[in-house]
């Protein structure tokens, strides 16, 4: 039997489902990224505790003041912030810490 130009064996279009399925899923994943983006960017900024000079939420020292944010959990090492008495990961009480100078501070003090 003759089959004429156009014919393929099966349905008229089948030969732009996948390319078609491909260009949308590139498409929507454009828009989710770009809504990501947009969302994520617009974190209201908050007060620093020690100066109130406006910090982001992710800083981990204040760029005004240099005064620590965030600091790591004794228990896990997980990043924590500053004014939290318990960390949320392991449970560990974390107000009873003294700050101790870190090593950087240390060598910086000895230098004349």
């Amino acid at each position: 039997m003759y089959c004429g130009s156009g014919w393929s064996g099966g349905w008229f279009l089948s030969g732009w489902i996948v390319p078609g399925l491909f260009i949308l899923a590139l498409l929507g994943g454009a828009a989710w990224l770009l809504k990501r983006r947009t969302s994520s960017s617009g974190l209201a900024p908050k007060a620093c505790p020690r100066c109130g000079g406006l910090v982001q939420e992710v800083y981990f020292r204040c760029p005004h003041c240099g005064d620590a944010l965030k600091r790591n959990c004794p228990g896990c090492s997980r990043v924590v912030d500053q004014a939290w008495e318990f960390c949320p990961f392991c449970s560990e009480a974390l107000k009873n810490e003294t700050k101790q100078p870190t090593a950087s501070m240390r060598t910086n003090q000895q230098t004349p």
